[in-house]
């Protein structure tokens, strides 16, 4: 017959699921200060436990424009409150800001009132990098195709415009949410059949080599032109458009 584990027994089997844990755990008291790091945390962080054990979390890893919120966070601490999930910065030992998603949530007494808080927090800051960097390349992308002197129009599947570079909406009128059928008006040379048939491919993944035709400006006036269709692709490679570039020949 097995043993009742004892309570230092137990103390260590938590202990190292904790460490072990990928994640950051840090534990603090019902007063904010720190009990406990994880080895996730302490990697992250630079900071060993024994250099944090005893101190206010706030004066460890937070920024100074956040000390007085936190600070009154923990005066209130209210049990209802918890668990709840937000994403702030953590500072390191060597000065750096780390983006961590954080869950919240406390040990009890068995009177129910608050002993300690939890914080599990996972680091996102590399996520957030890439997303900053996808915006900043976005941005620089839009931002071409804006001085390009042709009009640049991405449809959906439907055909319906998602957008339309500068050029496009100031000299044909093209503009989001309009649907593809404009054509006839801008292409009155260019056949429907044969409009329909160009999209397909595109959707199929084909690029079209230039087709010349006619294509009326938004002031009414007819002008000689190339027009190319070509794929619109998501971040994955998957095909939800067709764009349409319109050059003057």
């Amino acid at each position: 017959m097995s043993k009742p584990c004892s309570f230092q027994n137990q103390e260590k089997l938590y202990k190292s699921i904790i460490n072990n844990f990928s994640g950051i755990i840090i534990i603090l008291d019902r007063h904010g200060k720190i009990m406990f790091l994880n080895h996730e945390c302490e990697r992250i962080s630079g900071y060993l436990t024994k250099e944090t054990v005893g101190k206010y979390y706030w004066n460890i890893f937070l920024n100074p424009d956040e000390l007085e919120l936190f600070k009154a966070f923990f005066e209130n601490l209210e049990v209802n409150d918890f668990p709840f999930h937000h994403e702030s910065s953590m500072l390191t030992k060597q000065g750096e800001s780390r983006l961590i998603l954080w869950s919240y949530n406390i040990g009890k007494h068995a009177d129910e009132q608050i002993d300690r808080v939890f914080l599990i927090g996972l680091d996102i800051t590399e996520r957030s990098l890439k997303e900053e960097t996808l915006r900043e390349k976005s941005e620089n992308v839009v931002g071409i195709i804006n001085a390009l002197p042709a009009a640049v129009i991405s449809l959906d599947r439907e055909g319906k415009v998602i957008s339309g570079n500068d050029y496009a909406e100031r000299v044909f009128g093209w503009e989001a949410g309009l649907e593809s059928d404009r054509y006839r008006q801008i292409f009155p040379d260019l056949g429907g059949d044969e409009f329909e048939r160009l999209f397909e491919e595109a959707l199929k993944g084909k690029y079209s080599t230039a087709v010349k035709t006619c294509a009326r400006k938004r002031d009414g006036r007819m002008i000689d032109i190339h027009l190319y269709f070509s794929p619109l692709r998501d971040m994955d490679g998957s095909i939800t458009g067709v764009v349409l570039m319109l050059a003057d020949c």
